[in-house]
């Protein structure tokens, strides 16, 4: 499968892969898209202040680690650190090639419509994503916005946060 990002995902320097988490094929994914743009730096979906529990995690594989978060007493939150997950996969190729890595979300910020988020995605129904074997990675996700367009709409404070996090490391890359 070869992985080409069209303009669909590139905005002046940054180019944004979207994935879903845990799924080994996305994993797959990640990886080539490293090799054949080789970043200049990696930003993921992640808390900065897991960064380094999650680096010292992805140091550790083969063996999975896991980081439990407890958000001030309203459930703990698991972060596995499975290298079958898209985002443990670019964060261990970027620390293997000495590629910078940012971790940008805001999630610690945005607790209230976090909630809300969370539940929404979890009963979003996703493209088989067995079909990246025959169709190309933009129309799996174009498959993706039409089904989501049956959804509310999920820009939160949390986007815009990572947005601008996002948009504040274009000054230095």
């Amino acid at each position: 499968m070869e992985v080409e990002l069209g303009s669909l995902f590139r905005q002046d320097a940054v180019i944004g892969l979207p994935i879903v988490h845990g799924r080994l094929l996305f994993s797959k994914i990640v990886k080539e898209a490293f090799y054949k743009y080789l970043p200049s730096a990696v930003a993921v979906e992640l808390p900065p202040h897991l960064k380094t529990l999650v680096l010292q995690g992805i140091k550790r594989l083969p063996y999975l680690s896991m980081v439990v978060e407890d958000y001030l007493s309203l459930r703990p939150v698991v972060y596995p650190i499975d290298p079958g997950d898209p985002i443990i996969e670019v964060l261990r190729l970027a620390q293997e090639n000495r590629t910078p890595i940012y971790f940008v979300d805001a999630v610690d910020k945005c607790l209230d419509e976090e909630n809300s988020y969370e539940f929404i995605l979890q009963n979003l129904p996703l493209p088989d994503d067995y079909s990246l074997e025959s169709i190309s990675f933009e129309q799996y996700y174009k498959s993706f916005l039409r089904i989501r367009k049956a959804f509310p709409p999920l820009i939160t404070q949390r986007e815009r946060i990572m947005a601008q996090n996002l948009l504040n490391l274009t000054d230095n890359y």
